[in-house]
């Protein structure tokens, strides 16, 4: 899903957000990408639970992989991207 943001009348920018299934399909497990993050496995099992993978988490897999996945802010623009609106 997108989200748009009015910059100016003229500039309109689509922003899109990064899933945890996203996230995962540039690696060959959830294992392997918490090995090249660092991190514990636990903190991936968080994050699919939260449903939300943390910011600073999300600018090192884009730049681990070489690829320009969208950024999530917070969990509010999940909610809003996935029309949950509680």
């Amino acid at each position: 899903m997108f989200g748009y943001v009015i910059v100016s009348t003229l500039t309109i920018i689509i922003i899109r957000h990064m899933t945890i299934d996203e996230a995962l399909r540039h690696f060959k497990s959830g294992y392997e990408m918490c090995k090249k993050l660092d991190i514990a496995y636990t903190n991936l099992v968080r994050w699919k639970k939260q449903g939300f993978i943390p910011v600073k988490q999300q600018l090192r897999i884009n730049e681990i992989t070489g690829v320009n996945m969208p950024i999530d802010l917070d969990k509010d623009s999940i909610k809003f991207r996935l029309g949950i609106y509680d």
